[in-house]
């Protein structure tokens, strides 16, 4: 071997182990809004959804940054990968087709809540016909809805968030809302309205939240697949009930 074709090899020797560390340790950029509990700058380690999604992340060789803007630039923001991905988010058509989807992050049934002068019957959707639906900026309708929804037979208000949806059920500039009774009693602890809403006596469906990543991102199914199986290990484990439980206190 020439002095040449030996330095070359010496160079190769020591470049790509480092080139392989260098790639484990980088810092993914995470963007997610307010959901408390789940999720929300002032809970701690952002709430357990972003501790879940920050530990599967390092359990696949990744460290990241989290950072919190409203939903609706978040969302944006993603979609033109100024960030790596974001989350909770649930599956629409119009998303899928813009973005890749994680496992299962979290699931909860969902509750219709109203005020109880009129309550759902989540059996009959007929029930719902003419009714105002509280939907906030950048939540996606539940699909159990979408043939009412398609029909125009039921009206949809978009306020900012979930506090103000439940502002507006309470005096009746809305008729329900649709979510999972921890963030809606949560919800409704902060802004002063504890009992003021009723949920529905049975679940209407189901919520299921997910890790999502842009798909003009070049490495979209990377990042997927290193969250994958991140989870799936925090799973196995029992650490991802065990963050939830700890978190919903």
């Amino acid at each position: 071997m020439n002095k040449s074709s030996w330095a070359l090899a010496v160079i190769c020797a020591c470049t790509l182990p480092c080139l392989s560390t260098a790639e484990a340790a980088e810092t993914l950029k995470l963007i997610t809004g307010d959901f408390t509990p789940l999720v929300g700058e002032k809970l701690p380690e952002g709430g357990p959804l972003a501790e879940i999604v920050k530990r599967a992340f390092a359990e696949a060789g990744y460290q990241s940054t989290l950072e919190f803007l409203p939903w609706k630039r978040g969302y944006a923001s993603t979609k033109i990968v100024r960030y790596d991905a974001t989350f909770p988010y649930a599956k629409t058509p119009e998303r899928e087709a813009e973005f890749l989807y994680s496992d299962l992050l979290y699931a909860a049934d969902r509750r219709v809540y109203t005020t109880g002068e009129w309550r759902a019957n989540v059996d009959d959707l007929q029930s719902f016909k003419g009714k105002m639906y509280c939907l906030p900026l950048g939540y996606g309708a539940v699909k159990e809805l979408n043939p009412l929804l398609e029909a125009k037979e039921v009206q949809v208000s978009t306020p900012p968030d979930l506090s103000n949806c439940a502002k507006m059920v309470a005096v009746g500039r809305a008729d329900f809302l649709i979510a999972s009774p921890d963030i809606v009693e949560s919800v409704l602890d902060a802004v002063g309205l504890h009992g003021r809403l009723k949920p529905s006596d049975k679940s209407f469906g189901r919520s299921e939240y997910y890790v999502i990543v842009s798909k003009t991102h070049v490495r979209a199914k990377e990042l997927i697949a290193a969250f994958n199986k991140g989870i799936a290990a925090l799973k196995a484990r029992g650490e991802v009930a065990k963050i939830v439980k700890r978190g919903m206190k």
